[in-house]
């Protein structure tokens, strides 16, 4: 946050309780806490502070409401963004002294920069949580007058279960009908990316594509089916190998109208090219 542009809208000095206010009204989502970034000294005259929130969703909301009120001075991010190496660090000493827990010697050839490699890709398979629907979407949304289903199949799924942190992976189908708008063929692919590369389960993973294509365009109707393997029934617990789930979350039309589901259908069973 920028102290000295924020006295400026507010017309007086920037302090703790004024700034979580503003934060707050147009940010819509109430802050945990805020810190200056490199110092315990008053807020006043300091350019930029951390601001804290509950969870990631609250971070994102925050960052997409201050984007609409054309809001210059303030960059939302992590710690991993404001200090990945930090980021790294924390999770390699964690996977460190997990070897040790196991039985395992972290310093054996084998095993010396397998915490290195963890970290880097527990990072790449959870990227989701540094990326916003806004963001993501670059304003790839175009008028179309048009009304006729868009249906991108097959979509690739990498997520983790955010019970047993491990893989579950398959595909997804989104499809929309357009209401004036329509959006890049490729968004429909990165907006699911956004929420499948995070700790996820598969039903609230499904909903989440489908709101945000929702909220986006604000179609007629939107549907996603996702069919997924997970790791945590095969090769844990009940060991069913070779099961998938199927989760689907219809809105508008695709709920509301028998044969425009059954049209959605049909086309996700078609053969492909």
């Amino acid at each position: 946050i920028n102290a000295e542009y924020m006295g400026h809208l507010m017309g007086e000095p920037i302090t703790l309780e004024n700034l979580s206010q503003l934060i707050s009204d147009w940010g819509g989502v109430a802050p945990l806490a805020i810190k200056p970034c490199f110092s315990d000294s008053e807020y006043e005259g300091k350019e930029y502070c951390y601001v804290t929130y509950r969870d990631h969703e609250s971070i994102l909301q925050a960052h997409d409401n201050l984007l609409q009120r054309d809001f210059p001075k303030v960059h939302f991010a992590s710690l991993r963004e404001v200090d990945p190496s930090r980021i790294i660090q924390r999770l390699k000493a964690s996977c460190g002294q997990v070897l040790s827990d196991l039985g395992e010697d972290p310093t054996r050839e084998g095993l010396l920069k397998t915490p290195h490699r963890w970290a880097s890709a527990l990072l790449f398979l959870t990227k989701g949580y540094q990326q916003s629907l806004r963001t993501v979407v670059n304003g790839a949304v175009f008028k179309h007058e048009a009304r006729d289903l868009v249906l991108v199949k097959d979509i690739n799924v990498f997520s983790m279960c955010e019970h047993h942190l491990l893989p579950f992976w398959g595909k997804a189908h989104v499809a929309y009908l357009p209401d004036g708008k329509i959006i890049g063929l490729s968004k429909l692919a990165r907006i699911t990316e956004i929420f499948s590369r995070r700790l996820q389960v598969q039903e609230r993973l499904t909903r989440q594509i489908a709101d945000a294509l929702n909220d986006t365009l604000q179609p007629l109707g939107v549907a996603v089916i996702i069919e997924a393997a997970h790791m945590c029934m095969q090769m844990r617990g009940v060991q069913q190998t070779g099961t998938s789930t199927v989760t689907s979350a219809m809105l508008g039309e695709f709920e509301a109208n028998p044969r425009t589901r059954s049209e959605l259908l049909g086309l996700i069973q078609h053969s492909k090219l």
